[in-house]
């Protein structure tokens, strides 16, 4: 076959057609001209020779290059059926219009990232679907002939099917299970499906992995200038060895690592033989061991706290220790009941919601009938007055016509739920505390649950909302109150034994027979009577409250009494002084959160009191001290002996000295429900009561006490109060930005997603086992309101059980947002009042404003979007929550029918069930699969943040100006440990099938925190060709807060920047690797500019420390922003940021200043999503104010071709909205502004360490030794100084910048001097030299200046390497500081003389970002630990110094340290 060499390629033809017209072929199909040159290249930009436009750009055309390559794909395939028939040449033509339109769409994918994209689109997505569809046509096909499933088998060893164990038919752990070759049909099935969809849509040049090793043997056929048939059945020939590839690496790959990773699981799981261990539970035993004894040592130390007898040390460890963890001083199972309060509450609340969006639907139905349509507004207002009327147990009959029948139908099924939560009252704990038999006036349990039953069938469970409650502002207006007056007057409705009561102490008493005769309209009472009811009624709302307050502490959990023994208001009138609010949406959601509030503070403290019931009895079995002590039972005692028939005819006094006298023996103790305001005790109480329910009238440790209530801040102390209300507009203002930030941020929005598949790798969760898509799917029915019944029930268990709905950022910023600094003394009074169950009413612990139009508009039309971009926030939370816990209960399932299976015998059977079930904590009055579910649930909680864990002393920290997201990296401590013990508990279960589950939990982990990061890291070094070095040298030049980031290269920008991704943005656990990674680089960075040891260690432990406390320590945006223009006397930076730009300069006038400072805050509390960016004070021009400047996403969408003016960067559309849709954000080293930045910064150290001499000036008459010391400290400053600039330039040689190019722009664009850049390139350093003005200073004193020493002294520095540390040929002198002779408030620097009554003493130095030590105490030459005799030494005058100091200098300089010593 002919072959010719065109452009040093071999390229073979059919035929011998000759050099010249070979080469017009080659130009011809490559887009080249007729005209081959030695070195012919096509334009720059083009598919055929991409050029590189940065990571984001390629990746973004890379996906539209992929979606043609698709269409290009088909098209060709089609195309080779009349080319390979006819001759015909469509498939070229296919090829070169592709091409073309992506030529003149700019569509050239360069690079890896640009490639990869490329074929990841082009054949992934088409491959995945076919999969699907061939999996799905199966389902279609059983399901058409009736048997839609399949394989369905016993579980071996039992007669249980899969559904019986909990599952859908479920055999080794794989759903809906297949015979062997029936998965082997389906797989083959799969397999040709990838394999047909790759060879169709392979475009003509597709490289296959032979291609990669160039085997021309089993390669593609890369011919050239064939025509017709010929050309076609080459290009079918490739697609088919596309297809084959395809194939095999779909059937392979998966297989391949799924195998390894299960084969790895399973060889650790099998038991050793002769160990009796398998290589999990070896591996497992040494750190579980440790782990243990630590939890251990905690649980022993909680003990001696609660009972009392830790000595100080211990007390305050284990005091401290407890701030750190959520439960504090409870035990983990009484945490965890109180953990699911929220949760259960909120997952009621949301099936409370989908009803009402259905509500909302059927109104919006009705009123679009033609017989309502007249009046819509009308008929609206009437529709939602009836459904009050529904919920108020109002029956169809009984409302007013028109009310379509369906309305009601949806009504009565909102009530319902009400009903249900209503019909849960009955059974709660604290009925167990009524009597069972009583007298007249006696609440028994019967007659409570009568009452119960009443209140559903009457909706008096029904929160009503109220003004008088909900606005502390809210008045009844002149002409209302004469209103309800008149009504009083004549009789309409009025209660007067009501009535009658308020009164009674006032001038308008009146006794019984007047109260009958009023009643019965015999006779009216007075206008002004009437009047001062009104008024007394209202007052009472306004100051009802309880002294509930213990010690000023509040009750985190609480039980609302008043819903115990609820009473509806009838009363037209109490209601119309109440300003009562019909509000059915309020009213319904209110019912529903309180009513759940109630059932699940109940069951805390039922958990609590059989807890505490239980320790009593053990502890007097065992004849120890318990933790828990009944006092009702000493009451009683005391009743007996005193001859009552009961504790409850004792009177208050003797409850309280009764009291007094037994706790006082007690140690630190409080008395559940029994403390006052004044610490003193209180009568007159029962559990039914109490807020604290089944635990009122415990005494329990003062410790534990605290873990159960919260501080509560008083109105006494007017200045701090004062103080609170000045701070507490600040703390919301972080709140603002933070919600700006991430929830009003698309780009923020799409990262939350994407960062949490970390929380799924880290537990081994990647497979089959759970579906992404239907975790996807579930939250955006929800966030749009879609979802069936199914989808609102399953996440409301999920939600109940604490899987979802829990986002630490998100409820961290609404805490922010809506707490503030905590409650506040009328807030709490309101709380409490519901709490204690005064009166006869409960509102809306809300606390919402007055319902004027104004607020119906924000409601209705302002606050929508933002409780949509809310819910997305928590969707993307809840995506891989509930992937994780479908994962987690798919691994117990497989791993029960394992167990089950493996089982010989009965007594294995029981073996592997004990063992099974111990593991997963089963009860014996729940379902196996209710355990499974709830463990499950518990393990996603552990080990995913979940704010409802988050410890009180944590979300305390949010009320600091320090730290922008607390919660979350507090939550990655905790998760990233609990994943490490889960994993260990795991390993060690005498279960194989569960440690399975372990070791893929371990090995997730270990690749989670230590493998994946480096690992990306290294394989893009590879892939883009950048070594360690210029990695190395990337974090020293890029922004402080990523030089301890893991840095992933992408490639180079058109000026050959370095681009990179920071990675640790994209992975929530770099707060654990990133101490360790710290470490590492603080070592290589401080090797370079110090040889000490000391400095290398206590460098790296210092950096590493700090950013391991800077998510906690950092300044929160908010408070960062106003730091940058508060002025200095305030501890700002006076209109400069942290990195040094500048916000406003002093000399700016007061309106500019104004100006820039307003657009700085402005700019903190700017949302992510609006396409406008607010610049920095410095970078603003004359008309800036006026001319906003488009953000990078919108000048990258509408203007692509337009460049930043400030950073003269231009951004495309493709690379934009691939940065929007994956999340992720890449940078580049700009060489050219480090250099300068650096410039500046190296002459501003030079010029502070030259200050540091000349402050030698202000000493009157300085010696020798002030002299040589000052020179000594000012020339280390220089040195550091040096060393640095140094380091930095050699960093950008590194990254590839040209040496003479930035000498060049040293010399003539930064005006380095010319030494200072031989110095810098000769890699040799030149000491200080004090300049001639300042000796000419000391000789206009007539001070002598000792010029030959200094000389001497600058001799033994000269040529130093800067490059890399050695010890200098110089001792440090440390006598007689001068730095402390200076007094207080004198300038630094001398310009001019001093005053001759000058004191000797010396000013202090300015402060200067540089040190003037850079070596370690132990440095003989540098440190304090060098003499401080030298002066002495060598002499008393000059002659004789200068002398001794060439004597040393022969004799070596160390020898002569020697010697000084």
């Amino acid at each position: 076959m002919p072959s010719y060499t065109i452009n040093g390629k071999d390229y073979f033809f059919t035929k011998d057609i000759g050099q010249e017209r070979a080469e017009e072929i080659i130009a011809e199909r490559e887009g080249l001209t007729s005209e081959v040159e030695e070195e012919t290249t096509e334009a720059a930009g083009t598919y055929q020779d991409p050029k590189y436009e940065g990571f984001f750009t390629e990746a973004g055309e890379g996906v539209v290059s992929g979606a043609i390559g698709i269409v290009q794909g088909l098209a060709e395939t089609v195309s080779l059926l009349p080319d390979l028939t006819l001759g015909t040449s469509f498939g070229k033509s296919v090829t070169n219009f592709a091409n073309e339109l992506r030529d003149k769409g700019g569509i050239d994918p360069a690079g890896v990232v640009g490639k990869v994209t490329e074929a990841v689109v082009q054949f992934g997505v088409p491959g995945i679907t076919a999969a699907n569809i061939v999996s799905k046509a199966g389902r279609v096909a059983r399901i058409t002939k009736g048997t839609p499933k399949i394989g369905v088998k016993r579980v071996k060893g039992t007669d249980l099917k899969p559904r019986e164990l909990g599952q859908d038919a479920l055999v080794k752990g794989r759903p809906q299970a297949l015979t062997k070759s029936q998965r082997f049909g389906l797989a083959a099935k799969q397999v040709a499906a990838a394999g047909l969809a790759d060879a169709v849509v392979s475009t003509d040049g597709t490289q296959t992995i032979a291609d990669f090793f160039d085997n021309d043997y089993i390669g593609t056929d890369k011919r050239v200038g064939l025509e017709g048939r010929e050309e076609a059945a080459r290009r079918l020939f490739n697609k088919i060895k596309v297809g084959f590839e395809g194939g095999v690496a779909t059937a392979v790959i998966p297989k391949v690592v799924g195998t390894t990773l299960t084969g790895v699981s399973k060889v650790a799981s099998k038991t050793i033989p002769g160990v009796d261990k398998s290589a999990a539970e070896i591996l497992a035993y040494a750190p579980k061991k440790a782990i243990d004894t630590t939890k251990r040592l905690i649980l022993e130390q909680e003990e001696r706290i609660i009972k009392g007898t830790a000595k100080t040390l211990d007390n305050a460890v284990g005091q401290s220790l407890s701030m750190l963890r959520y439960r504090q001083f409870l035990d983990a199972e009484t945490a965890n009941v109180r953990s699911l309060i929220n949760p259960t509450t909120e997952a009621n609340i949301k099936k409370g919601r989908a009803k009402l969006k259905e509500v909302d639907r059927k109104i919006k139905e009705v009123l679009k009938r033609p017989e309502f349509k007249g009046a819509p507004e009308q008929h609206k207002k009437k529709f939602i007055d009836n459904f009050m009327d529904v919920l108020e147990g109002k029956k169809y009959r009984e409302i007013s016509s028109p009310f379509p029948r369906e309305l009601f139908d949806v009504y009565a099924e909102a009530k319902t739920i009400i009903d249900d939560l209503s019909n849960q009252v009955k059974g709660l704990g604290i009925v167990e505390e009524l009597p069972t038999v009583g007298g007249k006036g006696v609440l028994t349990q019967d007659k409570f649950k009568g009452f119960v039953e009443k209140n559903i069938r009457e909706g008096g469970y029904l929160t009503r909302q109220y003004n008088i409650f909900n606005d502390k502002n809210f008045n009844l207006t002149d002409q209302q109150i004469t209103d309800i007056a008149t009504k009083i007057v004549n009789n309409q409705g009025v209660d007067f034994k009501h009535v009658q009561r308020f009164l009674s102490n006032s001038e308008y008493n009146f006794d019984d027979a007047a109260r009958a005769r009023f009643a019965s309209g015999e006779d009216t009472i007075s206008q002004d009577a009437a009047k001062k009811y009104i008024e007394l009624v209202s007052l009472d709302a306004k100051r009802r409250g309880s002294s509930g307050l213990e010690t000023g502490r509040l009750a985190k959990v609480r039980i609302n009494t008043g819903l115990v023994s609820k009473r509806q208001v009838d009363n037209q009138i109490i209601r119309e002084i109440y300003g009562e609010v019909r509000n059915p949406r309020e009213s319904f959601i209110t019912t529903i959160s309180e009513i759940s509030n109630l059932v699940g503070s109940d069951r805390f403290y039922t958990q609590l009191r059989e807890i505490a019931d239980k320790n009593i009895a053990e502890s007097a079995a065992k004849g120890i001290k318990p933790i828990f002590y009944r006092t009702q039972d000493v009451l009683e005692q005391e009743a007996k002996k005193r001859g009552l028939a009961s504790a409850d005819d004792l009177s208050d006094s003797d409850v309280k000295n009764i009291l007094k006298d037994y706790t006082s023996s007690l140690g630190d103790y409080k008395v559940l429900g029994r403390h006052g305001v004044d610490g003193n005790f209180v009568g007159g109480t029962t559990a039914s009561q109490s807020v604290y329910g089944r635990m009122f009238g415990y005494a329990v440790p003062k410790a534990m006490w605290k873990s159960m209530t919260s501080p509560v801040y008083a109105d006494d102390d007017n200045f701090g109060m004062l103080l609170r209300y000045i701070y507490a507009p600040l703390l919301k203002a972080k709140g603002i930005t933070q919600y700006t930030k991430t929830i009003l941020s698309p780009i923020t929005q799409v990262r939350n997603v994407t960062s949490a598949f970390g929380f799924a790798l880290a537990n081994g969760n990647i497979g089959k086992d759970s579906s992404l898509g239907t975790s996807v799917s579930l939250v955006l029915r929800d966030i749009v309101g879609k979802g069936d019944e199914y989808t609102v029930n399953y996440l409301q268990e999920l939600q109940r059980r604490g899987v979802i709905g829990s986002s630490a950022q998100l409820r961290e910023i609404q805490d922010n947002l809506r707490k503030g600094l905590g409650f506040k003394r009328a807030e709490f009074e309101e709380i409490e009042r519901q709490a204690a169950g005064r009166g006869d009413l409960t509102t809306s612990m809300d606390l919402l404003k007055k319902d004027s139009r104004g607020m119906r508009f924000f409601k209705d039309v302002v606050k929508a979007p933002f409780e949509f971009a809310e819910d997305l926030y928590k969707g993307g939370d809840d995506i891989w929550k509930i992937y994780g816990y479908e994962f987690e209960l798919a691994k117990l399932r497989n791993a029960r029918i394992k167990s089950l299976n493996r089982s010989r015998n009965l007594n294995q059977e029981l073996k592997y069930k004990e063992n099974f079930y111990a593991h997963i904590n089963a009860k014996g009055n729940t379902s196996i699969d209710e355990s499974m579910k709830q463990h499950a649930a518990d393990v996603v909680r552990n080990t995913v943040p979940n704010y409802e864990l988050v410890p009180e002393f944590i979300t305390g920290l949010r009320g600091l100006p320090l730290g922008n997201f607390i919660a979350f990296p507090a939550e990655i401590l905790r998760t990233g440990f609990n994943v490490l013990d889960t994993a260990l508990r795991e390993l060690s279960s005498n279960d194989a099938a569960i440690r399975e589950i372990g070791m893929r939990r371990l090995m997730g982990a270990t690749v989670t925190f230590g493998t994946v990061g480096p690992g990306l890291a290294s394989f893009a070094q590879y892939m883009t060709g950048t070594s360690e070095d210029q990695m190395d040298a990337a974090r020293r030049l890029g922004p402080y807060w990523q030089r301890n980031s893991q840095l992933i290269p992408v490639g180079r920008d058109e000026k050959g920047n370095l681009e990179y991704i920071d990675f640790s943005r994209t992975t929530p656990y770099d707060t654990l690797s990133r101490p360790f990674r710290t470490v590492l680089n603080e070592l290589d960075t401080t090797g370079k500019l110090s040889g000490d040891g000391y400095d290398k260690v206590s460098n790296a432990v210092l950096e590493s420390l700090y950013e391991f406390f800077q998510p906690f320590a950092d300044p929160s945006i908010a408070f960062e922003a106003l730091a940058d223009v508060a002025p200095k006397a305030l501890f700002g930076r006076q209109g400069e940021t942290a990195q040094g730009a500048i916000i406003y300069r002093d000399l700016d006038p007061v309106g500019k200043k104004a100006e820039k400072i307003i657009l700085h805050m402005l700019r903190a509390l700017q949302p992510g999503i609006v396409p406008v960016d607010i610049p920095i004070g410095s970078e603003l021009d004359p008309d800036a104010a006026k001319t906003p400047k488009l953000s990078r996403f919108a000048r990258g969408v509408l203007f692509p071709d337009e460049k930043d003016p400030l950073t003269g960067k231009s951004f495309t559309t493709s690379g934009e909205l691939f940065r929007a849709f994956t999340g992720l954000q890449s940078e580049v080293i700009d060489m050219d502004k480090q250099l300068k930045f650096k410039s500046v910064e190296f002459k501003e150290n030079r010029s502070q360490a030259a200050s540091i001499f000349n402050d030698i000036k202000r000493v009157q008459e300085p010696t020798f030794d002030q002299f040589v010391s000052q020179w000594v400290k000012a020339d280390n400053a220089r040195l550091k100084t040096f060393r640095q600039f140094k380091l930095m330039i050699d960093d950008l040689i590194t990254l590839g910048m040209d040496p003479k190019e930035i000498k060049t722009k040293l010399r003539k664009e930064h005006k380095v001097g010319e030494k200072e850049i031989r110095s810098l390139f000769k890699d040799r350093y030149e000491p200080f030299q004090p300049s001639e003005d300042t000796i000419k200073f000391f000789r206009r004193k007539k001070v002598e200046y000792p010029r030959r020493l200094i000389k001497d002294l600058q001799l033994q520095r000269e040529d130093i390497p800067l490059s890399e540390f050695r010890e200098p040929d110089l001792i440090t002198f440390d006598s007689d500081d001068v730095s402390s002779l200076i007094p207080p408030g004198e300038d630094s620097v001398a310009t001019t003389p001093p005053p001759v009554n000058i004191t000797t003493e010396v000013p202090e130095p300015r402060p200067t970002n540089i040190q003037t030590s850079e070596v370690s105490p132990s440095d003989p030459l540098f440190g304090p630990a060098a003499t401080r005799q030298m002066a002495s030494f060598l002499g008393d005058n000059p002659e004789d110094i200068l002398k001794n100091l060439q004597i040393a200098r022969r004799t070596g300089w160390v020898d002569y340290h020697h010697i000084l010593q």
